[in-house]
């Protein structure tokens, strides 16, 4: 995942990869976890997404009017 990001957001240079990774894992995740968007165990590094309407709602239209 962390390097998916950093290819997208970075051209997947090798710092980037651990700045990346600090930021998700300690800033991003656990304010997702926080508002019950996802699940987030730290020590496994597992992510769970939970079923939201709104976002479900938000994808769709995104999906709709994606630029390719």
């Amino acid at each position: 995942m962390v390097e998916d990001i950093a290819a997208r957001e970075h051209g997947n240079k090798a710092d980037s990869l651990d700045e990346i990774e600090v930021t998700l894992f300690h800033h991003h995740l656990p304010k997702l976890a926080n508002i019950g968007l996802i699940e987030f165990d730290k020590r496994t590094k597992t992510i769970r997404y939970r079923n939201d309407p709104r976002v479900e709602s938000l994808l769709t239209y995104l999906d709709e009017y994606r630029l390719d």
